[in-house]
């Protein structure tokens, strides 16, 4: 799941807020995919059954999101990092993603949802977010089993420094530059899977969908086409007339459009590709172009309650498998319908989410950052670092 940079503050109108809205899209579409029932109901037609199991998309669209909204934040303060930017770096990204997995992996210890570790190792890997790492399998598939992503996020941020470092030593790589090595750094992974494709034993479950080296193409991609929109002035600051607005909708609806064919399509596409490299184009310009902020779709996934939802979207994404579990064991299908069942249960989630986020994730994620404030000497400094380093995320991923 992509959390948003904890500490980090944008002006209103550089908040990439049609990201947080998709954010929220992804979100759903992986609990709608985790429901327990809902895809064995024949009513809906196989059509429909395969479509809603395509819902595990959102994981690398989630990764892109990521590498995006990360680079166009730090783009600039880690290029160069001294200790005190890679220490608040850090205490940010765990501000982040920290309290909510802590809080998910407590309640899933007290009411199991899968399989219990056998040993200390598994549960040790867990609640330091390696459990992706290695080629195991208790490690991923026990307590939260899917915070295997979120193990694989962790991954990436503990590349991102090196990687803008890197991406800072070449300053004038403009946008083509970076795009051209967005495309690279899709191919190469991705010929990786399909070399794997025709082979769905562990080794290869493991490499072309958990191991977060192969998984990384994803996170570049969004990292280089996230620089690639920095360097081409970033969002535009005045709103766009009515041919432009209307341009950029065409662009918006072609890119959702390109998405919607390649899920109706993806039972011709091996698993393993499906899983990693098939869609990763798509929901790269789905990004890209909705960042731009300039057209009738982004303005509607940038309204409030769009925006709200997305900044749930975390909690959402670490729970649903929690409240899917327990509440679904009373609210079963043969006593109401998989339908009704369903929709209970994701508005449960939704619902559980919220309360989350508002009494617990933000306001314990404000604290956190404030401990890795530097502190403020005066007046003016302490201004410099509230401009700088504000208590309040930026709500872009």
């Amino acid at each position: 799941m992509v959390p948003t940079p904890a500490g980090f503050r944008m002006s209103p109108r550089h908040r990439l807020d049609a990201l947080t809205g998709l954010r929220f899209l992804a979100a759903a579409a992986v609990a709608l995919a985790h429901l327990p029932n809902l895809h064995a109901d024949a009513s809906l037609g196989p059509t429909v059954r395969r479509v809603l199991a395509e819902g595990g998309a959102g994981v690398p669209f989630f990764f892109i999101l990521s590498g995006f909204v990360l680079a166009y934040s730090y783009h600039d303060g880690l290029a160069r990092p001294t200790r005190g930017e890679l220490a608040r770096y850090a205490v940010s990204r765990f501000a982040r993603i920290g309290p909510v997995y802590l809080l998910s992996v407590v309640l899933i210890a007290l009411w199991p949802v899968g399989p219990v570790p056998a040993g200390t190792a598994a549960v040790a890997a867990n609640l330091l977010l390696v459990q992706a790492w290695p080629p195991l399998a208790e490690p991923v598939v026990c307590l939260n089993p899917v915070a295997w992503s979120l193990s694989v996020e962790a991954f990436f941020y503990v590349c991102l420094p090196v990687l803008l470092w890197a991406a800072g030593r070449r300053p004038t790589a403009g946008p083509g530059v970076l795009a051209v090595l967005a495309v690279a750094a899709w191919l190469v992974p991705a010929g990786v899977v399909l070399w794997h494709s025709a082979n769905l034993g562990p080794w290869s479950l493991y490499v072309c969908g958990l191991c977060p080296a192969v998984r990384l193409g994803e996170f570049a991609v969004g990292l280089l086409l996230g620089l690639g929109f920095v360097r081409a002035g970033g969002p535009g600051a005045a709103p766009p007339g009515r041919r432009v607005r209307l341009a950029w909708t065409a662009f918006e609806v072609a890119a959702v459009v390109l998405v919607a064919v390649l899920v109706f399509r993806s039972h011709r596409v091996p698993f393993l590709l499906r899983w990693n490299g098939y869609y990763t184009p798509a929901l790269a310009l789905v990004v890209a172009v909705f960042a731009r902020q300039r057209g009738l779709l982004s303005g509607l996934m940038a309204a409030r309650v769009p925006v709200f939802l997305g900044e749930v979207s975390f909690a959402l994404f670490l729970l649903h498998v929690f409240v899917f579990v327990h509440l679904g064991r009373w609210f079963g299908p043969g006593r109401f319908g998989s339908m009704a069942q369903s929709a209970v249960l994701l508005a449960a989630a939704v619902l559980l989410s919220a309360v989350v986020y508002r009494c617990y994730e933000a306001p314990v994620r404000s604290w956190l950052v404030g401990l890795g404030r530097p502190q403020r000497k005066s007046k003016e400094t302490g201004l410099l670092t509230r401009l700088r380093f504000g208590h309040r995320a930026g709500n872009v991923g």
